[in-house]
């Protein structure tokens, strides 16, 4: 087995080594307390890094939407936000502390910023398209009043929409009042919006705003 640097480290914890190279590395580090302990310090730097992220990415207080806006940021639009955003002062302390010694620390949290960043990413985007198919179901199928569940067990968030009314234009488009309840890493936000049925049938959200 060739000598195990940061980059197999990194492909260790991520789950991306083969099961019997897997094995190997652990094996050794069970004979090498030094290597031990700097799979033990990566670990409590992911999960420090990743509890980071799940404010970062969750944001603080509402979001503002207006009618017919632009919608989410580009990917990278966002990934630079992300970036441009400091750590916590005492989260970045007790990242440094744990990297003391001679582990390649610039190497391996640069490499587990953009592990976490792409995961949570991934997490959103599940969790959009989830979201939007029980709205496209409630929209399209439901009575006034009924409410539908949407769960991603990937992320553990959810949420439940209810459509509230329904309506035609002059046009003779159909549109649809709804509430959307989501739940993100325990805080939940309550959203109303108005929907009109496009002409290949998906649901089109025209107008958000929160309640008073």
């Amino acid at each position: 087995m060739k000598a195990i640097d940061d980059s197999m480290l990194m492909a260790y914890l991520d789950g991306e080594l083969d099961e019997a190279t897997a094995g190997e590395v652990e094996a050794i580090a069970a004979n090498d307390p030094g290597l031990d302990t700097k799979i033990k310090d990566m670990r409590e730097c992911d999960a420090l890094l990743r509890s980071a992220f799940n404010h970062v990415m969750s944001g603080a207080g509402r979001p503002v939407v207006f009618p017919d806006s632009t919608g989410p940021r580009t990917e990278e639009e966002h990934k630079k936000s992300i970036s441009s955003t400091p750590l916590p002062v005492a989260l970045a302390a007790s990242i440094a502390l744990l990297f003391v010694g001679g582990i390649s620390g610039f190497f391996v949290i640069d490499s587990l910023v953009e592990r976490e960043f792409e995961r949570q990413v991934l997490l959103k985007k599940m969790d959009a398209q989830v979201m939007l198919q029980a709205r496209s179901e409630a929209l399209e199928k439901e009575l006034s009043g009924t409410e539908v569940n949407w769960v991603n067990p990937d992320s553990g968030n959810f949420g439940v929409i209810m459509p509230v009314q329904t309506w035609r234009t002059e046009t003779g488009r159909y549109c649809r009042e709804f509430q959307e309840s989501t739940t993100v890493d325990s805080t939940i936000t309550v959203e109303h919006g108005v929907a009109c049925r496009s002409d290949d049938g998906s649901w089109r959200v025209r107008l958000r705003y929160f309640p008073e």
